[in-house]
């Protein structure tokens, strides 16, 4: 592995990371203006309306992430930035990666902790 390879990565890592920020700042801003909210009231109703299509997004790009995952290994592979010995550690790990992701997505997204948290104090009260 060359002395070039963990800078390309580095650079990769960058970039990636801006895009990920550059669209969820427009997705926001889109979605303030789409939505034309004016109070709180009205975003906490617009946020219920669309809870389950973002919840079918959020998983449907977790499965996503897990099909492609062996793909963009080869892909990134043939570009020469990993090698084979790599490739095989990074499959052996997508499934826990994935389960991580779905742990996340149901203690945060789905609400789970404050959910449970409100049933142990509805069946004390």
């Amino acid at each position: 592995m060359s002395a070039t390879r963990p800078h390309h990565e580095r650079r990769w890592l960058r970039r990636l990371s801006l895009l990920s920020v550059l669209l969820a700042l427009g997705i926001g801003v889109i979605l303030m203006h789409r939505l034309d909210i004016t109070s709180m009231a009205v975003l906490e109703r617009q946020v219920d309306a669309y809870a389950r299509t973002f919840t079918i997004v959020r998983l449907g790009l977790i499965g996503t992430f897990a099909l492609a995952w062996p793909s963009v290994l080869r892909w990134r592979q043939r570009l020469g930035y990993i090698d084979a010995g790599r490739v095989a550690a990074l499959t052996a790990i997508r499934w826990r990666i994935v389960a991580w992701l779905l742990i996340i997505e149901l203690l945060i997204g789905q609400n789970l902790v404050a959910r449970t948290l409100s049933a142990f104090n509805g069946a004390a009260a």
